[in-house]
């Protein structure tokens, strides 16, 4: 997790060729097995599409999906890995899959995954707009342990999009509280 952690903030601050080595060792090592715990699966299938496996980490997203239709995280996973493998039948099913859902406390998730796409498809309007939408619901912007918004590989090309930094870009001036 540590190395997942240190690459992402590596890549978010400029120093993509570092990030890529860590995402490759962390990828690198054994899968856990299936009986693991589902937040050591979903880390795993994370290195691996950070690194750039996404076969690889389709199937392991596809298996966390499988064992639990509840899981947003899994679902929005593997419509973004629809979306970088040019699978635009699954990311139309996924999609509709994600406004349609249902599942209690989802807190924005569902939302949040659809600003992933969004992003993904070169929409940074429509990727703003969707995560205002996630936070309005209860999504969390940054987590420990959770790839946020300012380190997500989804997010990288909308960095200069002016609807995007107006979201999440650096803060100037003094801090303002409700």
């Amino acid at each position: 997790m540590l190395t997942q952690l240190a690459a992402r903030e590596l890549r978010a601050h400029g120093h993509p060729e570092q990030a890529a080595q860590l995402f490759a060792r962390a990828a690198s090592e054994p899968a856990p097995p299936a009986s693991a715990p589902r937040a050591e699966l979903h880390m795993y299938a994370t290195a691996l599409y950070e690194a750039g496996r996404l076969a690889e980490a389709r199937r392991a997203y596809g298996a966390l999906a499988a064992s639990d239709s509840t899981d947003v995280d899994a679902v929005g996973r593997l419509a973004t890995l629809a979306a970088r493998m040019g699978d635009t039948a699954a990311v139309l099913r996924l999609d509709a899959k994600l406004r349609s859902w249902s599942v209690p406390y989802s807190l924005g998730a569902p939302a949040a995954w659809r600003a992933h796409l969004a992003a993904l498809a070169n929409r940074p309007t429509d990727a703003a707009a969707l995560m205002r939408i996630a936070v309005s619901q209860g999504y969390r912007l940054i987590d420990l342990g959770v790839v946020g918004v300012h380190d997500e590989p989804d997010f990288q090309m909308l960095r200069t999009d002016a609807a995007f930094e107006e979201l999440f870009g650096p803060r100037t001036g003094p801090l303002q509280l409700p």
